[in-house]
């Protein structure tokens, strides 16, 4: 009934309706609603290519990604989500100290992100390792400003 209402309101194109309304369901459920951010993904460690080691936790908010997020559903006349998050991106520009402003928070508004491994998961299909935690919060990368 939820997800019924919730789409009623959108601004869908007659062409693709069913898949429109499914990849904006899928952004919608990016969103951590008791903050505002955004996740990139869901999952841990699923591999850029196949046995190739390049396994990233891509479970946090990257404000570049979360941009895109928001700009596809205004796209759809959903404008709850970006208010929403503006209202997380307002807290980490308010607690930005030294006015840097990371590529990447957790969903709590965590800056220290510490990545390691997880020796104990195999990681999809054994093509680990599973990483938790994002070293790239300790990136400069500025095209988070432009976003």
């Amino acid at each position: 009934a939820y997800w019924r209402q919730w789409t009623q309101r959108l601004a869908v194109p007659l062409e693709w309706q069913d898949a429109v309304i499914r990849a904006a369901i899928t952004l919608k459920l990016s969103l951590y609603e008791d903050t505002g951010a955004i996740v990139a993904a869901m999952t841990t460690s699923i591999p850029e290519s196949a046995h190739s080691g390049r396994n990233w936790d891509y479970r946090y908010c990257w404000l570049r990604d979360a941009f895109f997020v928001v700009r596809a559903l205004n796209s759809l006349s959903e404008t709850a989500t970006m208010e929403d998050y503006l209202r997380w991106l307002s807290n980490v520009v308010v607690e930005a100290s030294d006015g840097h402003i990371q590529p990447l928070y957790g969903i709590g508004l965590e800056r220290e992100l510490p990545e390691h491994f997880v020796p104990q998961l195999a990681g999809y299909r054994g093509m680990g390792p599973v990483r938790a935690g994002n070293q790239a919060a300790e990136h400069f990368q500025h095209d988070v400003y432009g976003n």
